[in-house]
């Protein structure tokens, strides 16, 4: 994928990884990521919940602004993931700066188990949407999103994009 605006735009080459960790860590606590509406027959329906469920689409966002991921943005773990492999990304058993970070499941709001992803901005600390604050905020890679049992969140995994690296 190539773009035709801001990359082109520049004298230089752009600058990726510290472009897209600089968003990511500005999107902390933001709000912009809280609703996206469908029409539905009842009228518009919030398929975000409210930045319950902004995971995918937080992450999808990001890496699709920076040409990173092909098929757009999206609002399910299961399709993000779908695009990581078409674009070209690589599973790999460590974080890294401007990795995806991949969560194991837990129950959403809404009753039905979710997984997680996130941005490492470097080995220990992701961003992440935060379903009770609804909003991305940055945290351990390791030691968060703690289940009813008091366990962590299990990380599944990680993928690395090997251009970037």
């Amino acid at each position: 994928m190539s773009f035709k605006t801001f990359k082109a735009e520049e004298t230089y080459p752009l600058a990726i990884v510290p472009s897209l960790l600089s968003m990511v860590e500005g999107s902390v606590e933001t709000d912009a990521f809280k609703h996206l509406y469908r029409n539905a027959p009842k009228g518009l329906e919030d398929v975000i919940h409210d930045g319950d469920l902004a995971c995918a689409f937080t992450t999808s966002a990001w890496l699709y602004l920076f040409g990173l991921i092909c098929q757009g943005v999206h609002t399910t773990v299961v399709a993000t993931l779908k695009d990581l492999v078409v674009s070209g990304w690589e599973q790999c058993d460590t974080p890294a700066p401007a990795r995806v970070v991949h969560w194991g499941e837990r129950k959403g709001d809404d009753g039905i188990s979710h997984m997680h992803l996130g941005i490492c901005l470097n080995d220990e600390i992701a961003v992440s949407n935060y379903a009770p604050l609804k909003h991305p905020i940055k945290h351990p890679i390791y030691n968060f999103l703690k289940l009813a049992d008091g366990t962590n969140r299990e990380v599944i995994g990680f993928w690395r994009l090997p251009r970037l690296e």
